[in-house]
This record gives C-alpha cells, structure tokens and sequence, in this order.
C-alpha cells in the first residue's frame, strides 16, 4: 500500500507545472515537501531533503532532471523574490510572483491597477511584464472598484417576499398581497440585507406603516423597533409564541406610524426612526410574523439619502 502512495505521489509530482522560490533553497525545498505529505498522508522524506541541501540543490522529484533523490540543480540565477519555472527544454528560467495569485514566465504580462476611492472616477493601470524574474511596475489590483450610483444598493431578499416602491422615497419590504402565508399556528422568519456606503449620508429611514395578521416583530441590525400587537414571546411551546391572546386573532392589522413611537392598545409598540440603528456597510432587516391560518407581513420605509459621491 505505501508503494502505491508512493507511486501515485510521484505521478501527480510529475504531472503538475513547476515553480520554485529562487531563494532560500533549503527552506521552499522543506516547505514544498510538507504541503506534498499532507495531501497524498505520505510520511516527509527529510532524508530526499537534506540530500538536496547539501548539494545546494532544489528538492524537485518527478522532473526530467532529478536524480535518485528527487534533487535537481538550476542552471540559472534568478533575483531574490523572484520563481523558477521549469521551461519546455526541461531547464529552468525566471519567472515573476504574479500580484493576483501564481506566477508568470519571463515576458508574460499582466494588467493591473491601482485601489481608488470610491467616488474616484479615473481609474490608473499598468501593464507589468516580467522580464528575467523581476515584474515592472508597482500596481496591484486586479480591477478598480466601480463608483457608486446610489447610497442604499446590493438589496437581498427571501423569494416568497419584496422590497418594493410604492412611491417617490417610500418602500415596502415583505410579503405584497392579503393571506400570503397560510399555516395553523406558524411562524415565518425572514431574512433582507442591504448594503450602505455611507450612513451618515441616509437623512432619513423612517418606519411609517405596518402591516400584519396576526402577530409581528421587526429588528434592524438585531435591534428590535417593533413588536406587535402584543409583547409575545414569554413562554414557548412546539416552536410558537404563546401569552394570554390565542394564535388567531381574526385581525388584519394596519398601523400608521405618526409619532416617534406608536402604541398598540393591546400593549406592542413600532419605533419610527431607523437611523440610530443603521451603519456603513452590510445591514439587516429581520421580520418575524405569527399567521394562524391565513396572514401576512409587511412594513413600509420612507428612505431618503443624499448620493455617496457627488454628481
């Protein structure tokens, strides 16, 4: 069996393209073996390594050059920071460490380009070829970042629910239709992100109307701003909420959102003001509605921002 392996590890040596650090020796050698025994779980061959040290030579087996040992000697001199690449001939030549990941051949080039703000609308690139081991140039990435159009952008929501305009600065986020979910007594949780590039650019996120049937909790960011019609959610049993009210409440429930926190007179409660709980980047909405029977859940947003870079 430790043949086999053996063997095997050798043809997937031989197969594969090679690259090695021009500098140190000793120490690519040790570390390119390491990575070889834990993918084939073949025990390291230091006696193959020390072998090769002493004779100042790469630990390469399966090249067409390599002695019993597995040890092949360059017969270039490369730069330090720079790779050998084994040629066509079965030599070896110098290469470069490509910015993005691998490496080049000598006279390859790639394109590359330099980080910008994100409301930079030039964008600076450069070609660097690699010539003898050593990459002109000095950018290193792989694309410039897109301007922004708008400051709320990247929206992710579940299929069976929208996020959806119904006017000029208003939105609506959750199921759009009456008796969407049908259940006896169940719970649906769903799951929005948005992607913000600047919060302090958002003027205004504000909670004006509330749809549900029968029970319904909103969290911005895992902060809960709503929790209608009543505080459920003291006791649980079999995966619902239960309090002194039944499941059905043969309600479909509206609740305009007028002041900065609106109180339901069977004691829940709905915030207005989203901003405090906004930030730059990822953000969530995390709905959670209680439908006995047939119900639904949505919740509309009055959102307005002014551009992330200026027109």
């Amino acid at each position: 069996m430790r043949y086999a392996l053996l063997l095997l590890s050798f043809l997937l040596i031989s197969s594969a393209p090679y690259a090695l650090e021009a500098t140190p020796k000793a120490q690519v050698a040790i570390e390119n073996t390491k990575v070889t025994s834990r993918a084939s779980g073949l025990l390291d061959h230091y006696k193959d390594i020390y072998a090769c040290e002493k004779q100042s030579l790469f630990f390469a087996p399966g090249h067409p050059e390599a002695d019993a040992d597995g040890c092949v000697k360059a017969t270039v001199s490369c730069p330090a920071g720079s790779v050998l690449v084994a040629d066509e001939s079965g030599g070896w030549e110098c290469g470069c460490k490509s910015p993005f990941g691998g490496y080049l051949r000598n006279g390859e080039s790639v394109v590359a380009y330099k980080q910008r703000h994100k409301c930079d609308r030039t964008c600076e690139q450069e070609t660097r070829v690699c010539q003898q081991g050593v990459l002109t140039g000095s950018l290193t990435e792989p694309s410039c970042q897109a301007v922004p159009t708008h400051n709320i952008d990247n929206i992710s929501v579940p299929r069976d629910i929208k996020w959806a305009k119904v006017g000029t600065d208003r939105y609506r986020v959750g199921t759009i239709g009456n008796n969407y979910w049908r259940h006896g007594c169940g719970r649906f949780n769903r799951h929005v992100e948005f992607n913000i590039h600047d919060a302090s650019k958002v003027k205004q996120f504000d909670l004006v109307w509330v749809g549900w049937d029968d029970y319904a909790k909103l969290w911005v960011n895992r902060d809960e701003v709503a929790n209608l019609p009543v505080e459920y959610g003291t006791r649980i049993r079999r995966g619902r909420w239960y309090r002194r009210t039944p499941c059905e409440l043969r309600t479909s429930w509206q609740a305009h959102i007028r002041g900065p926190i609106y109180r339901h007179y069977m004691g829940g409660y709905a915030k207005k003001n989203m901003l405090p709980h906004l930030k730059d980047g990822k953000n969530t909405i995390d709905m959670s509605v209680i439908v006995a029977g047939a119900g639904e859940g949505w919740f509309d947003f009055i959102i307005k921002s002014d551009p992330v870079c200026p027109q």
